[in-house]
C-alpha cells in the first residue's frame, strides 16, 4: 500500500491517531505500507530500519537507508528546538567529544548539543548539578572522568544499588520515603557521589524546611542517575594514552595520565612547556582515535543515551 503525504491538512494530535491506526491495520492484515512524508511528527518512534530519506544534491536524488528521523529531518534543514548542553570537566574533554561528533558523522546530534567545560573543574561541576537538578534543567547533562565514579559494590550501602538504581545504574526505581527521612536521602546522596550535597531550601521554626529538601533531596537522585555520565577510564588523558601507546602506562608512573604528555611536550619542544603546549600534544594524539577504540565506544554510548527517542 502506497500513501503519499497522510499529514497534509491534519492536526498534530490527528497525525499520530492516524499513525497508530497504520500501524494496527498493517499488523492486523500483514500489509506491507510505504509512506512518504513531510512530518518529522510522523516518523516519530519509527527504528532507523524503517526510514529512508530521499534529497537531491549535485549528483542527483540520493537515498539514504538506515537512518535516524531527527538526523533526516536534520539533512533537510529542519530545526528541531531540542538543543541540548553537555558539560564536561576541561578543554581536553571537550575536544574529544567533538572529535567524537565529528567522526559520529550525526548532523542531527552535532547540531542540537552544545559540548562546554566548568570552569573550577569536578569540584564546581558537582555544585552545579545540584542547581541544575533543582530547576528542573532536564536538558543538561554532565560527562565527569573516571576518577570521580563512586563504586558502589564497595559501599556498605548495597540498598542503595537493590532498592534506588536499576542493573545499569540509570533509571531511578521510585520508592516511597516519608518526607521527614531526609537524613536517610543524605546518606544515599553521599554513597551516589562521594560528596556532602549542600541543598539550599528555606527555613522554618523546625530548622530547614524538611518538605522542601525532600522535594530537592528527590530531584537531585533522579537527575544524577539519569543525566550524569562517566568516562570509562580513570582520566582522559590516560585513555589517550592507550590510543598513542601499545605499552601499560599509569599503574607504576602517574595515575592520571598527565606526565605522559608533559614529558611528550618537552621532548617535542625541547623546553619547558605550558598548558596550550600540552593540549596541542594530546590534540594531536586525538586526530588517532577511530571508531574502533574503546574512547569512542564510551562517548558514543553517552551521546546515544542523550538523544534517545523517548
Amino acid at each position: 500500500i502506497l500513501i503519499d503525504e497522510p499529514e497534509i491538512s491534519l492536526h498534530p494530535s490527528a497525525i499520530n491517531n492516524l499513525k497508530r491506526y497504520i500501524l494496527q491495520i498493517t499488523l492486523e492484515k500483514k500489509h506491507q505500507v510505504v509512506i512518504t512524508t513531510h512530518s518529522p511528527k510522523f516518523t516519530e518512534g519509527f527504528p532507523s530500519s524503517a526510514i529512508k530519506l530521499m534529497k537531491l544534491e549535485d549528483n542527483g536524488v540520493n537515498i539514504y537507508e538506515n537512518i535516524d528521523s531527527r538526523e533526516a529531518f536534520s539533512r533537510l534543514g529542519e530545526v528541531s528546538g531540542s538543543c541540548k548542553r553537555l558539560y564536561v570537566e576541561d578543554r581536553l574533554m571537550e575536544y574529544i567529544v567533538n572529535r567524537v561528533l565529528d567522526l559520529k558523522g550525526t548532523e542531527f546530534i552535532k547540531d542540537n548539543l552544545i559540548v562546554s567545560p566548568s570552569l573550577g573543574g569536578a569540584g564546581n561541576i558537582k555544585k552545579r548539578i545540584e542547581a541544575t537538578a533543582y530547576q528542573k534543567q532536564d536538558d543538561c547533562y554532565y560527562l565527569l572522568d573516571g576518577d570521580q565514579r563512586v563504586n558502589l559494590d564497595n559501599t556498605n550501602e548495597e540498598i542503595i544499588k537493590r532498592e534506588w538504581l536499576s542493573e545499569d545504574s540509570r533509571k531511578l526505581i521510585e520508592q516511597k520515603i516519608p518526607a521527614a527521612d531526609n537524613e536517610k536521602l543524605d546518606s544515599i546522596i553521599k554513597e551516589l557521589t562521594g560528596e556532602n550535597i549542600k541543598f539550599y531550601v528555606s527555613a522554618n521554626s523546625d530548622g530547614r524546611n524538611k518538605e522542601e529538601l525532600y522535594i530537592a533531596q528527590r530531584r537531585f537522585i533522579n537527575f544524577w542517575s539519569s543525566n550524569v555520565f562517566f568516562l570509562d577510564e580513570f582520566t582522559p588523558e590516560i585513555a589517550l594514552i592507550k590510543i598513542d601507546s601499545d605499552r601499560e602506562y599509569g599503574e607504576t608512573e602517574d595515575l592520571t595520565g598527565k606526565k605522559y604528555f608533559v614529558d611528550k611536550a618537552k621532548e617535542l619542544y625541547k623546553t619547558n612547556v605550558g598548558s596550550e603546549d600540552i593540549l596541542h600534544i594530546q590534540r594531536q594524539v586525538l586526530g588517532k582515535l577511530s571508531q574502533t577504540n574503546d574512547l569512542y565506544n564510551n562517548i558514543n554510548h553517552v551521546l546515544e543515551c542523550i538523544f534517545k527517542e523517548n
